[in-house]
């Protein structure tokens, strides 16, 4: 039936869309949490740019409760391809004793009395590439905290002379020396402990595990390099110890 002159409703002309407009953005966010394996986020339609803030999972807590290292925290503006997909990785807390975390934290004490295993990177990914990522705190020794994980430089950990190293923007951190070796970070993977203290964190590069049994593991190095705006990579800003990380994505 024709529409009169005056009436409130029109017909779209062929060809138009009513309504929002094919592809524009709608504002929205999406949260990640640990899952145990990879994620995926599609970039929505319209948006080249996401604002993201992320932490690193805290390492483990020693065997007398001595403190792991808390998770970096990275946060800023990073630009997108509408439609791209990148994968989110979420790290897993450290724990006392215990194997290799997901994320890239290191095995943390196999023998009374257990170290903390380091805690694992909270990263985005593109193309199998890190691009973002918030280091994961060191695990504790006996009596001694883990370092503090992110920034551009991980925290070094507490302890004797075989306390782990924190990582830097291009090396890992070196493992400690006492009685043990500590195993040295790799790219993103923490060094396990010298069999009783901490695994060193996951990050952009992984630190240095404990040496003996009062020796913690240091933190895992943050990377902000591909963010802009207001750029956030504080050591140590995230979660505490034993604590999964995560990652906030909202697009305006």
């Amino acid at each position: 039936m024709p529409l009169f002159a005056g009436h409130p409703y029109r017909l779209a002309p062929p060809g138009c869309t009513i309504g929002a407009a094919k592809g524009a953005l709608v504002p929205g966010s999406q949260n990640f949490a640990f899952t145990g394996g990879d994620q995926s986020f599609v970039v929505p339609d319209g948006a080249t740019t996401l604002t993201v803030l992320m932490s690193g999972a805290g390492g483990g807590q020693g065997n007398f409760s001595s403190g792991g290292g808390a998770g970096g925290l990275v946060g800023g503006t990073l630009a997108v391809t509408p439609g791209e997909t990148l994968t989110i990785v979420v790290g897993s807390g450290g724990v006392a004793g215990g194997g290799d975390n997901y994320g890239g934290g290191g095995l943390g004490g196999r023998y009374y009395p257990y170290g903390g295993s380091g805690g694992g990177r909270s990263a985005i990914r593109r193309s199998g590439v890190d691009i973002v990522v918030a280091g994961g705190g060191g695990g504790a020794g006996y009596y001694v905290g883990g370092g503090a994980g992110g920034g551009t430089y991980g925290g070094n950990a507490g302890g004797n002379s075989g306390y782990g190293r924190g990582a830097g923007p291009t090396y890992g951190g070196a493992g400690g020396t006492q009685y043990y070796s500590g195993g040295t970070g790799n790219q993103p993977n923490g060094g396990e402990c010298g069999a009783y203290g901490g695994g060193g964190g996951g990050g952009w590069w992984g630190g240095g595990g404990g040496g003996y049994y009062n020796d913690a593991g240091g933190g895992g190095s943050g990377l902000a390099t591909n963010l802009t705006g207001t750029v956030t990579n504080t050591a140590g800003g995230g979660v505490g110890q034993n604590t999964n990380g995560y990652v906030n994505i909202s697009w305006p």
